[in-house]
């Protein structure tokens, strides 16, 4: 199974360098042009499902930057500093902490797994949702009526239902893979965490590395192999970042 993870388009908070946090942001005219680019790019790809911050999942959004929103983005680690606190474990009033945002993103991917790798081919051919077709029908969807709305959540899908699954969840050996690519638009802050979470399933630690650039593709990659316990034969994921923060369709517009 492939993830491809995108952040939105430049805002205006991108700009000001101000913590926009969960506010309703804003794409500026080179944001707009930025998903365009980023639209043009994916048109080619095929997708069976795409999650989209607000729309299909909460656990996608930004970090809540609570009393903080809209302060400099200097003001977080000076603030952390107050509280003699590490950035990741540093939490504003009313707000998360990047760890927060690690535990969401940890509950997404337990979930992404267990939907869409837990299936015979015939269920996923059923389940699929959206499959990419064309450049323009993807173009169209990336703005999502910004000129009208002017709001970073720039792509409009069709929701995708279920449960939510038990992070840590075992796979069972019965489970027959099938190749499946997901989208999932979302900010840098989440994307950060995404790899952090990836990196605690490789049995490393997190880090901050909160660089992903306007528009960003990511590309994780989950194989999975049988491993016999005491309980007997399961399914261990092995995570592998096969594409980091590229923005090429960029072509100078970041």
């Amino acid at each position: 199974m492939e993830v491809w993870l995108v952040r939105h388009g430049e805002t205006f908070a991108n700009i000001q360098k101000i913590i926009q946090g969960q506010q309703g942001g804003e794409l500026t005219d080179n944001g707009i042009e930025q998903a365009k680019l980023v639209a043009q790019r994916l048109s080619s790809e095929q997708f069976n499902h795409i999650y989209c911050k607000f729309e299909t999942d909460a656990r996608l959004r930004e970090k809540g930057g609570g009393i903080l929103e809209g302060q400099p983005l200097v003001t977080f680690k000076k603030e952390a500093q107050k509280a003699k606190k590490n950035l990741r474990e540093y939490k504003p009033v009313k707000g998360e902490s990047w760890s927060d945002v690690m535990r969401r993103a940890q509950s997404f991917i337990s979930e992404i797994l267990s939907k869409h790798c837990n299936s015979t081919a015939a269920e996923e051919q059923k389940s699929t949702d959206i499959t990419i077709k064309s450049k323009s029908k993807l173009s169209k969807s990336m703005i999502n009526q910004e000129e009208e709305k002017k709001s970073s959540d720039f792509l409009q899908i069709k929701k995708i239902s279920g449960g939510q699954i038990p992070s840590g969840k075992l796979l069972p050996s019965s489970t027959s893979l099938v190749s499946n690519k997901i989208l999932v638009i979302t900010h840098g802050g989440f994307i950060m965490e995404f790899l952090n979470a990836v990196r605690v399933m490789q049995s490393k630690s997190p880090i901050f590395n909160n660089n992903a650039k306007n528009t960003a593709i990511y590309v994780i990659k989950f194989k999975q192999e049988l491993k016999k316990t005491s309980k007997g034969t399961i399914l261990k994921v092995i995570p592998q970042v096969i594409v980091e923060n590229d923005n090429r369709h960029l072509k100078g517009k970041d």
